[in-house]
């Protein structure tokens, strides 16, 4: 997710799955890095974890 004007935006899955650590993060309407201070890493359940019902 990133944060920009107050609003929070998830990133696409294909968008943030080849990232690695250290590199820029684009935006995926402008084309630009997001500043790393507007970014927000967080976790969801997995399949596996869902079927278990701990969702």
């Amino acid at each position: 997710m990133y944060e920009t004007n107050g609003g929070f935006y998830e990133l696409p899955e294909e968008e943030v799955g080849h990232y690695a650590r250290g590199e820029a993060v684009i935006h995926p309407e402008f084309g630009e890095p997001i500043p790393e201070s507007q970014i927000m890493i967080c976790f969801t359940p997995g399949f596996r974890l869902k079927n278990k019902g701990a969702a």
